[in-house]
């Protein structure tokens, strides 16, 4: 993913943490905005940044040979364990299409890349639904939608 901003996370929706089952290790539920680079003709494909590398110029859209390129978002839901190293990022629109879903290679983002941004949203957002109680995570009265 070329980053379009300084920064990856761009807008967070929810936090809350989930306890996981009895025995299950914990993780945070983190749903965000992330900048996305399409080609301005074809809309879906992430072939902005890349570039010739024979010439240096900017290469064109492989699918459609567009050249203009627009930046736009994807909502991304991360699962961030207390291991460090340990961030699962899927895409939410892709997850709920049935003919990618979680498929290795078209739902898969570099968890290590979200990593920082991630962790100090946890500790900077307020919790939509739960919070972390030692071991446990106890309901708390959810935010109202923004």
């Amino acid at each position: 993913m070329k980053r379009t901003e300084d920064k990856l996370v761009t807008a967070v929706h929810q936090v809350a943490y989930h306890r996981n089952g009895i025995g299950g290790a914990g993780f945070h539920a983190v749903l965000f905005d992330t900048p996305y680079e399409v080609c301005s003709n074809c809309k879906g494909h992430d072939s902005a940044g890349w570039t010739n590398a024979a010439t240096g110029a900017p290469a064109p859209c492989p699918h459609c040979k567009g050249t203009t390129f627009e930046t736009s978002s994807i909502r991304m839901l991360a699962m961030v364990f207390d291991e460090p190293g340990h961030v699962a990022v899927v895409d939410v629109a892709k997850l709920s299409d049935p003919a990618v879903g979680v498929a290795f290679g078209v739902n898969s983002w570099r968890g290590d890349q979200f990593e920082p941004e991630l962790r100090a949203a946890i500790v900077a957002t307020e919790s939509d639904g739960s919070v972390r109680v030692g071991p446990f995570a106890i309901p708390t009265k959810r935010r109202s939608p923004q």
